[in-house]
């Protein structure tokens, strides 16, 4: 969290394993409730990040479900975000379920 947020934060609880597997690799995501500790303001983005104009942004959870329950609009066009949207769309309606 704090690398990519600037969020010092506290794990409260686990809440989901979401385990990817590509051809030669497997790949597990972590999802945790935490509580916010601190904004140091200070984001640590690789360079890449920082050209690609990464910024962090805070919405409201049903329109985090909105934008990545929208991933069937990439199946066609780019199988990497249709992963990432499906991704997050099933960890976001799965945290919708316990708060």
């Amino acid at each position: 969290m704090l690398e990519e947020t600037g969020y010092r934060t506290k794990t409260v609880s686990g809440y989901l394993d979401i385990e990817e597997l590509f051809d030669v690799w497997r790949h597990i995501n972590h999802y945790f409730i935490c509580e916010l500790i601190e904004d140091t303001g200070c984001q640590h983005l690789t360079e890449a990040e920082k050209i690609a104009g990464y910024t962090r942004v805070w919405i409201p959870l049903q329109q985090a479900i909105e934008i990545f329950g929208k991933y069937e609009d990439y199946h066609d066009k780019d199988i990497a975000v249709y992963g990432l949207y499906k991704r997050e769309y099933t960890a976001l309606k799965e945290y919708e379920k316990i708060i």
